[in-house]
């Protein structure tokens, strides 16, 4: 007899238990509304402010850099090649004749705007550092100032022209 009690009391458990775990289970959720993503995107014409407007690696450079520049690094002669350049940005390589020349790797930017170039060293080293300046109006001088990196010691005079 209390073999069946225990055994009857059993199947109720469980019973009880399948019940509760098929009842919640089964809930069917609120719905959640969609969540839609709204996602502004400029136009090339609103980006530029042109009707004809283009990608920027597309626009054609408003000032020419592109060349060999020569000119001062302090007292010492330096030179600047510009290899490459897109409307706002250039590489190239500076060189300038100390005991032995030092040779570097440069990127820079350039505003059409206000004609400011700025152009840093690609490999950081203790040596390396940020050109900034102004290119004339005729577009064919750049007058300027060398730092190091490290903000050690005083700014450099650099005056390039183009060749």
């Amino acid at each position: 007899m209390k073999k069946r009690i225990i055994y009857l009391s059993a199947i109720s458990v469980l019973f009880l238990f399948s019940s509760i775990v098929v009842f919640t289970g089964c809930q069917q959720k609120a719905e959640e509304p969609e969540q839609s993503q709204t996602t502004i995107e400029q136009t090339p014409e609103q980006a530029y402010g042109t009707e004809q407007a283009a990608k920027p690696e597309e626009i054609e450079p408003t000032v020419e850099l592109e060349g060999t520049w020569t000119g001062t690094f302090w007292n010492k002669n330096m030179t600047l090649v510009i290899a490459t350049q897109t409307a706002y940005s250039f590489e190239g390589e500076t060189t300038v004749r100390w005991t032995k020349p030092v040779v570097s790797k440069v990127k820079g930017t350039i505003d059409p705007a206000t004609l400011e170039m700025k152009f840093q060293d690609v490999v950081d080293g203790k040596d390396a550092g940020s050109y900034t300046g102004k290119l004339s109006e005729d577009k064919k001088s750049f007058t300027g100032q060398f730092k190091l990196n490290s903000g050690a010691g005083n700014p450099f005079n650099v005056k390039l022209k183009l060749q």
